[in-house]
């Protein structure tokens, strides 16, 4: 990761480290609203939406903003651990010990001879030191001294770890793995309670807006923090699409919206057994309905569905023809 790249902004590196943070740590907290890979999926976007969409490798330009990400990730995950741990830095630097021998051990049974978990951790690291310096008394010179030390540091160890020949596989780790650390650490802080980790991001994002003066980036979806998962139900068939509108917060609604216009439409409504079937079992973006009527023994799928919103099988918004 040694090629230069376009200076980021400190205010973007903030939201997307926070963004990371929340999908992260859904899910570890109670009824998590995206499966793991749609949780994966959401992550991966939101970096390749800060630094300039997935083939900004191949242009050299995952550097800078990279390093800008990974810092700040480390620095939110380390001031959590401290709060965590009493206020002590010692025993935060303790944990991340114990922590990297658990992860060296994990990787080596599970056959990852390249483990991110570690890097990550060590990165931590550095932010805890400077937090430990910070209650010293030490000059303004001294302090600015080991900041720019911690800096250098942090650009020296990613640029150890993230190979030339695996630039986004390496890089895209790391980011990932320290916003583990971070979540982990702030969900164990707000004892697992969805409410007060949303409470407390949205609060450090809010903090972020006012300090800088600034409304959201224009990058950064709309919603919070580009992380709600919705649902739409569509109809096909041979000759015509129709993704169906409003999109549904969950897939119960999109089918409710579907078995509903099915049954509305035929006399014998009130007598279809009506079923769905995933895609996936443990990862779905994907629910087609199955109908059996008094004269269909066997159900029949009818071409309702119900698609995850900008997956590989929403065609959108469409009318029929």
């Amino acid at each position: 990761m040694t090629a230069a790249g376009p200076k980021p902004d400190a205010l973007g590196a903030d939201l997307v480290a926070l963004g990371l943070i929340r999908a992260t740590a859904d899910a570890m907290l109670p009824n998590p609203t995206a499966t793991d890979e749609q949780q994966f999926r959401r992550c991966a976007e939101l970096v390749e939406g800060w630094v300039g969409g997935p083939d900004a490798g191949v242009r050299g330009e995952l550097r800078e903003p990279l390093l800008a990400l990974l810092d700040v990730l480390a620095r939110r995950a380390a001031l959590y651990l401290v709060v965590a741990l009493d206020d002590d830095p010692e025993n935060a630097a303790t944990w991340l010990a114990e922590q990297s021998v658990k992860a060296r051990q994990a990787a080596r049974e599970d056959g990852d001879s390249y483990p991110s978990a570690p890097a990550a951790l060590a990165l931590v690291g550095l932010h805890v030191e400077s937090l430990a310096q910070g209650g010293m008394q030490l000059t303004k010179e001294e302090l600015d001294n080991f900041a720019r030390d911690r800096a250098e540091r942090h650009r020296a160890y990613c640029d150890r770890y993230v190979r030339e020949d695996h630039v986004a596989q390496d890089a895209y780790g790391l980011v990932l793995s320290t916003g583990r650390v971070a979540a982990t650490v702030l969900v164990h802080l707000a004892g697992s309670d969805r409410a007060a980790v949303e409470k407390e991001l949205d609060e450090q994002a809010a903090a972020l807006l006012d300090e800088h003066d600034a409304e959201v980036p224009a990058w950064v979806p709309a919603t919070a923090a580009g992380l709600t998962v919705q649902y739409r139900a569509t109809f096909s068939d041979a000759y015509s699409y129709e993704g169906l509108e409003p999109v549904y917060a969950t897939v119960a609604e999109a089918q409710r919206r579907c078995e509903e216009e099915l049954r509305g439409q035929r006399e014998d409504g009130d007598r279809l057994v009506i079923t769905w079937r995933s895609n996936d079992e443990t990862a779905p973006i994907l629910w087609d309905m199955y109908v059996q009527t008094p004269r269909l023994p066997e159900p029949a799928r009818l071409g309702y569905a119900i698609t995850v919103v900008g997956c590989e099988f929403d065609g959108g918004p469409g009318s029929r023809e």
